[in-house]
């Protein structure tokens, strides 16, 4: 339910920061807090109170400088009193004579005889039991507790960065929260706590799965390929496991995905609906889709860093579950996010027409003349909007780099598989295509700071191919396992029809390619 309908929004820092993953990561508060040996002899205690109590640290606290001053609230009460009581205010409080002398409340602070403090109408002691001023009730010790914000980042900076605390989304949050609960368990039941891992390693599955669903399977690609097709192995690996291990959650989520009807601006123009030309109600925009790609890299970072702790809480024997967890599908979350971000450009770059209108440009010339094709000029168009979208998406330079980046790649693919159905060319039209590489490179180089030969460069060994012999093609396919089996396949028939290759000689080698 909470994946669902999750927005993919960022919550803010503040929000994020307040949450404690003790259980996971191994430190912070004891789940029991240990007996401090004491108890309150105080007659303004209640009389059932435990003498067992958390160590909230009041000099942390954000309120340590009204616990020094006194209660701010009490000036009008002070000045209203001051005749009726003939006292004189201390510390913006009114000094009374408590029934006698009340007995120190908390051991670490100074008693100071008989002289207290009032607190509104009652008289309580200033040192008053910092239970009283507990923020919430911890859920596992039933003891009351306090979030001590300003020194936060800093007990936790030996797990815990910024970045952490800007890529939580609401699902990374209930995420990892559930999977606190399950960590602390398996700290109490040490009988079964390897049932309890299990139980983390099916949530972060579900959490993986649906992030790859809703964000890495999007239209097709420029190669007339579904996106699932161009995932290394060890994505496909991970999600085969996932698909093995939650059959049944993934049948029944499968409806509820394809009925989401949650849209995101793309740019700060854009229509609200905006969906990347993509069928209605499967796509988030531009600034939803990285918070996905940097909330589940959030949640493999977390779980990284409690790794040592949830080794020691398991038995040998169950080493190798833990293992197979990190490996398998903790270990391919960077490869989930690439494909996520390169997912995202394919459907921001809208290219993917380009493919046939380059197969079907003229190549079959005599004569070299001056001018590119038009498809180049049409290309630098689509992509100075790429690059439009990303610098109005609400997003990290850092991400825009990144995608500007995918976005040459695709264009390079683009070309490839472009020229690779191309039918009739001359040497003349070989010639053609080495230009209209360097016009595109030129003008793509005014839109990206990095060096586009490079990006470009596969581009330039394809077209070079052509002027190889025809004994030199088995090898020179060996030697480049970029180019996919199609690609080398039309390269190698479009050259054995216009150099007059024999038959048997192009079915040979076309044999031995494959």
């Amino acid at each position: 339910m909470v994946l669902e309908r999750e927005t993919w929004l960022r919550l803010p820092p503040e929000t994020a920061q307040i949450i404690s993953f003790a259980g996971l990561v191994g430190d912070g508060a004891p789940l029991i807090a240990a007996s401090d040996g004491r108890s309150s002899n105080s007659r303004v205690l209640r009389a059932d109170k435990s003498a067992n109590k958390v160590d909230t640290g009041a000099k942390k606290s954000g309120f340590s400088p009204w616990l020094r001053n006194g209660n701010p609230f009490l000036l009008k009460v002070s000045s209203s009193h001051k005749e009726a009581h003939n006292s004189s205010p201390l510390n913006g409080t009114t000094s009374v004579e408590y029934e006698g002398n009340a007995d120190n409340i908390h051991g670490d602070v100074s008693p100071r005889g008989d002289e207290n403090h009032i607190n509104g109408a009652n008289s309580i002691s200033e040192e008053e039991n910092e239970d009283l001023l507990a923020d919430f009730i911890d859920e596992d010790s039933q003891l009351p507790s306090r979030i001590s914000k300003p020194n936060l980042s800093r007990s936790y900076s030996p797990h815990f960065s910024n970045d952490d605390f800007t890529a939580q989304t609401g699902s990374s949050l209930c995420l990892l929260r559930s999977m606190d609960k399950y960590a602390r368990l398996m700290q109490k039941l040490e009988i079964v706590n390897v049932e309890f891992f299990k139980g983390i390693c099916q949530l972060f599955e579900m959490f993986f799965y649906f992030v790859f669903e809703t964000f890495g399977l999007q239209n097709m690609n420029s190669s007339g390929k579904t996106s699932t097709d161009s995932l290394n192995y060890r994505l496909k690996t991970a999600l085969s496991q996932i698909t093995q291990d939650c059959e049944e959650w993934i049948k029944t989520s499968s409806g509820s995905l394809s009925s989401s009807t949650t849209h995101a601006d793309l740019t700060p123009t854009a229509p609200q609906n905006t969906n990347f030309g993509s069928p209605a109600g499967t796509s988030f925009g531009l600034k939803e889709r990285c918070a996905g790609a940097d909330t589940v890299a959030l949640v493999a970072r977390i779980l990284h860093r409690s790794r040592t702790n949830l080794q020691s809480l398991l038995l040998k024997s169950n080493t190798a579950i833990v293992e197979a967890f990190f490996v398998h599908l903790v270990g391919a979350v960077p490869d989930l996010v690439e494909h996520i971000h390169r997912t995202t450009a394919r459907i921001l770059l809208h290219i993917n027409g380009y493919v046939d209108r380059i197969a079907n440009a003229k190549w079959e010339l005599k004569e070299l003349g001056m001018e590119h094709n038009g498809y180049v000029d049409l290309l630098l168009g689509e992509f100075k909007h790429y690059k439009t979208r990303l610098a109005h998406g609400g997003i990290q330079k850092e991400v825009q780099d990144l995608l500007l980046d995918y976005g040459l790649e695709i264009v390079a693919e683009t070309l490839i598989e472009g020229l690779s159905r191309v039918k009739r060319c001359t040497d003349e039209g070989r010639a053609l295509m080495s230009l209209d590489l360097q016009v595109l490179i030129n003008g793509l180089q005014h839109f990206v700071s990095i060096n586009v030969k490079p990006k470009l460069q596969i581009v330039e060994t394809f077209i070079k191919a052509y002027y190889l012999p025809e004994t030199e093609y088995v090898h020179w396919a060996r030697a480049h396992p970029e180019y996919s089996k199609n690609q080398i396949v039309g390269l190698i028939n479009l050259v054995a029809s216009m150099k007059g290759w024999k038959r048997k000689t192009r079915l040979e080698v076309l044999e031995k390619i494959e």
